[in-house]
């Protein structure tokens, strides 16, 4: 059986929190509140991430309101990653049923070029814009790209990535 272990966190004690997990088929478990050491495996999970985070954002030389977006991809990467305690098989295969494709993974912080369509465009502009990658779009087959002069997110799928440079190697954008 599938469990969800909580804190009775106000966003855990939901009702329809709740339904939405039975319906699931998942159990949900409490903790004592303020007991962190009874969320051991969680709390070193969650030191694991914001370790990850931190780091990929540095080495990238990114700033740090886009700490969001190094967790998620965080989260997207490990949870493609074999694990021992899954018996070498990934998180994703355990909830899926099958393997990950991970052939569409990029270089976080790295320079992405995004198509620009001709008809959003002039004559004399550039056919590409570049941007950062910084993840993956949750509900589409597309990447999450930042435009630092607009400071601006957008998702697109017709990109070109240049992963031997990082943005702390050159100039600002």
């Amino acid at each position: 059986m599938t469990r969800f272990h909580s804190d009775r966190g106000g966003e855990y004690v939901d009702k329809k929190f709740n339904l939405d997990l039975q319906e699931q088929g998942i159990k949900h478990e409490y903790s004592v509140a303020y007991a962190h050491e009874q969320n051991g495996f969680i709390e070193r999970d969650n030191i694991i991430i914001m370790e990850a985070t931190r780091n990929i954002l540095h080495a990238r030389g990114l700033p740090k309101f886009l700490w969001a977006e190094a967790v998620n991809i965080v989260v997207h990467v490990l949870n493609r990653t074999t694990t021992r305690t899954l018996s070498g098989s990934t998180p994703y295969e355990q909830w899926s049923g099958r393997q990950p494709d991970i052939s569409y993974f990029r270089v976080f912080g790295c320079f992405a070029f995004k198509h620009m369509l001709k008809e959003l465009r002039t004559k004399v502009e550039p056919k590409a814009q570049r941007m950062v990658f910084v993840g993956y779009a949750e509900d589409s087959k597309g990447y999450r790209l930042w435009n630092p002069s607009g400071r601006k997110i957008s998702i697109a799928s017709d990109v070109k990535f240049d992963e031997s440079t990082s943005t702390s190697e050159l100039t600002p954008i």
